[in-house]
């Protein structure tokens, strides 16, 4: 396959290619997880569901400050995405005046949970409990 890498990754990825598919089992089982808990209290970018892999666990929180907080001092690793939306930024925006109030009312409050194979369920649990207690919802 081409897929535009060098020979050193691609023998990297070829390696690993015998754990692909527990790897893939264990990300969509700590899916699973941040939707089983986190569902009730906020409302999900997209509805997750088992048929397709996931690459990261977006959450729109109300109030992605508190989260975001609540994350760092927890010494969690996220990542935060799109605090600008795109019709905004300064390429789509000269000579338009595009209004899209459900990209603005989203922007800044994308937040990537960490979603990697080699979490265990007790790293997945402390993630959702600060989550859940910035939120002010019950510990899990």
């Amino acid at each position: 396959m081409n897929m535009r890498m060098d020979k050193l990754q691609a023998a990297v990825l070829f390696a690993k290619r015998k754990y692909w598919d527990n790897n893939r089992g264990r990300k969509r089982r700590i899916h699973h997880f941040y939707t089983t808990e986190l569902q009730d209290i906020m409302p999900l970018p997209t509805p997750w569901s088992a048929w397709y892999d996931p690459y990261v666990s977006v959450i729109f929180p109300k109030d992605p400050k508190a989260v975001r907080e609540a994350l760092t001092r927890a010494d969690i690793e996220f990542r935060s995405h799109y605090n600008t939306p795109l019709h905004q930024e300064e390429f789509f925006h000269k000579g338009t005046d595009w209004e899209c109030p459900y990209a603005d009312s989203l922007a800044g409050r994308a937040i990537s949970l960490p979603n990697h194979f080699h979490m265990t369920d007790t790293d997945v649990f402390k993630v959702i409990r600060a989550v859940k207690v910035a939120l002010n919802h019950k510990d899990p």
